[in-house]
């Protein structure tokens, strides 16, 4: 939060408060605002990646659950329509995983033996910017601005899929009355990072 007024409200049991805050940097620590802003900026904006690859995360785990629930479903077709549509299935769930580990470490794989994924490197670069009150270095630009391409091709990746391939699974499980996988919303994109 950078220096300055603020109203406070706090509302609970139908009451509601309001007082009037000042919010004063410590007099010992000469950091000049603009840089306080770049800091509040730069950490506001990784913190929108953050919670994008998390949506991301969830949306390909309901994507795999659904097309193992298809692949079931598509096995009690006509066998040559299952194979068919069991390998497509397998195809797409094949590509939803190499997504996933570029995003994120599986939880049965431990840290030490899998370099950083995607959400990891952006809390380690939020921690590092936001631990002391100054502004980012220009190495933790430079890195923050290499996160922020990787990000945006993630995510590319996993909207291309959405707008892509889940139409496609569908198109193909209802020719062979086999249901349909949830379609899905494409991941939002934060306004301050494209």
């Amino acid at each position: 939060m950078l220096p300055g007024k603020y109203t406070v409200r706090l509302t609970a049991g139908g009451q509601s408060l309001t007082r009037d805050l000042e919010v004063r940097l410590d007099p010992t620590i000469p950091v000049p605002e603009p840089e306080l802003r770049t800091q509040l900026d730069i950490n506001l904006k990784l913190r929108d990646m953050q919670s994008s690859v998390n949506d991301a995360l969830r949306s390909i785990d309901t994507f795999k659950a659904e097309l193992d629930t298809s692949e079931k479903t598509v096995r009690t077709l006509d066998p040559q329509a299952a194979r068919v549509l069991v390998a497509l299935i397998d195809e797409r769930t094949q590509q939803l995983t190499t997504m996933e580990m570029k995003l994120a470490r599986p939880d049965n794989i431990p840290g030490y033996s899998m370099g950083p994924r995607l959400v990891d490197r952006l809390a380690q670069l939020l921690g590092s910017i936001d631990r002391v009150l100054a502004a980012p270095t220009p190495y933790q630009v430079e890195h923050f601005n290499e996160l922020k391409a990787e990000f945006l091709k993630d995510m590319g990746d996993v909207n291309g899929f959405i707008e892509r391939q889940i139409p496609e699974i569908n198109d193909l499980l209802k020719k062979n009355n086999a249901g349909a996988v949830m379609s899905g919303k494409a991941i939002e994109i934060p306004s301050s990072v494209r």
